[in-house]
């Protein structure tokens, strides 16, 4: 299939004034936040940059040895492999030492294979698109640094010890957590929050380690506490602000519905008490806008105890750009608490966006580099004041709220993110349709993605104009 079969030779229609809308900011709006003040200028020590990786790296080793001390052993058996029954425990070790193994080996070909389809069709892309920037904003993976032999080499020697973490995290939550929830949930909430915060608090140690993140850390600007439910706005790198919220303390989380069926997830959502969006159903997204609106009010009030966590971007994002915001978020017209996620690295990107995130999971473990994660708390965002509301309309001050916490959050990724890519933020270039990003990401990655989002010949031929806000 030629990467370029189907596309429009017309330039992408753009939504009327997308470029040119000026971005509305309250008069009375007063935001301080001295950015050099509480930038991370230190790096990790020694230790912590390198524990991850050389406890995973002896850890195959050791399982390396006991392989071949077993072979030796069967050999010296005359090849009767009954020997095998004789140790079962160590039997298991191995197996499953080599099964994560296998699944690291085969996500890293898997990988490649999408990359090197877009290495070698590269020329043929800005034909595709009329601005260099939406092509950046498809790509998602940082694959500026990538190389193959290193993603192989951590396969092999890292991928397995930290798969094993990540699975023990997953195992953790449900025994320590899920379980218990389940039973005893009912009986004293206060109990109940003070059980899940400090049994996540552990647990997500584990995840964090199995990801390859070597140091998580906490600033606070000035002026910004956690000393009682707050309602929280932050961008969306994937998983990993989602397991740091839950080390941090004791939080919900607006979420798509589309989760509520995955194993795991699913029940740690209704456990949580998390509102679902279903995004392709009207009637839902009303429902659900009315359920933020007043769980943000009841926690602002003070009669929720729970402070809840939502993502304006509506989706996930590679950490170094800032989506566009949704208003759900901002129809409450309650003050916000924003947060922002940084991740530094000198390798790879891991945040997870546009990939399957099977193959995002794998090649975040094979990373032969450690990531450290940054969590900048911002001075809270205030709302319109009630004669703004009065003069101007609550839609109307909505729209504007929204528009200012965007503007802001935009200006602290640009101070505060050492890898934010600044042609993207003054563009603001987002596919709009689901569909057509799917089937741009399989252009951009060839028939691997394009079976995986089960996209027909016959609809990659198809010229309809690409829309973007």
């Amino acid at each position: 299939m030629s990467s370029t079969d189907g596309v429009a030779d017309t330039l992408p229609r753009r939504r009327a004034g997308a470029d040119e809308r000026k971005e509305a900011v309250s008069s009375d709006q007063v935001y301080e936040c001295d950015y050099d003040a509480i930038r991370v200028k230190s790096r990790p020590g020694f230790v912590r940059r390198w524990n991850n990786i050389v406890a995973g790296f002896l850890w195959s080793l050791f399982h390396f040895h006991l392989t071949y001390k077993l072979i030796l052993q069967v050999i010296a058996a005359d090849r009767k492999f009954a020997v095998l029954t004789q140790r079962p425990f160590l039997l298991a070790e191995l197996a499953l030492f080599w099964g994560l193994l296998l699944c690291a080996v085969y996500g890293v070909f898997h990988f490649d294979n999408c990359v090197r389809f877009h290495v070698e069709n590269f020329d043929a892309f800005p034909k595709m698109y009329s601005d260099h920037a939406i092509q950046a904003a498809l790509m998602h993976g940082d694959l500026k640094n990538y190389r193959f032999a290193k993603q192989l080499y951590g396969s092999i020697f890292l991928a397995p010890m930290r798969l094993l973490a990540c699975i023990v995290f997953f195992a953790m939550s449900v025994i320590l957590v899920g379980f218990p929830l389940t039973l005893f949930g009912g009986c004293s909430r206060q109990l109940t929050r003070l059980y899940v915060a400090t049994m996540f608090y552990y647990i997500t140690l584990f995840s964090f380690w199995g990801m390859g993140i070597s140091e998580v850390k906490t600033v606070y600007a000035d002026g910004v506490t956690r000393d009682k439910p707050i309602n929280v706005i932050s961008n969306h790198i994937g998983i990993l602000d989602v397991i740091y919220m839950l080390h941090s303390g004791s939080f919900s989380f607006v979420c798509k519905k589309a989760l509520e069926p995955t194993f795991i997830i699913g029940q740690f959502i209704r456990l949580l008490n998390c509102i679902t969006v279903d995004r392709h159903c009207a009637s839902n997204r009303k429902e659900a806008y009315r359920a933020i609106v007043h769980r943000m009010k009841s926690i602002n009030e003070e009669h929720e105890r729970v402070s809840m966590v939502v993502y304006p971007e509506g989706t996930t994002s590679r950490g170094n750009i800032l989506l566009p915001f949704k208003h759900g978020a901002f129809g409450a017209l309650v003050p916000l608490q924003p947060l922002l996620m940084v991740l530094e690295y000198s390798y790879m990107n891991i945040t997870f966006d546009a990939f399957p995130w099977k193959w995002w999971a794998v090649n975040s473990c094979c990373s032969p580099a450690s990531v450290r994660l940054i969590a900048y708390w911002l001075p809270a965002i205030q709302p319109p004041t009630a004669e703004e509301v009065e003069l101007k309309g609550e839609h109307e001050c909505v729209r504007e709220y929204a528009k200012t916490a965007s503007r802001l959050m935009r200006e602290a990724i640009v101070k505060l993110n050492p890898h934010v890519d600044m042609e993207y933020l003054q563009k603001k270039n987002v596919v709009v349709s689901p569909a057509w990003r799917n089937k741009l990401l399989a252009r951009l990655y060839g028939p691997v993605m394009q079976r995986y989002y089960k996209i027909t010949d016959e609809e990659m031929r198809q010229t309809e104009e690409v829309v973007f806000h």
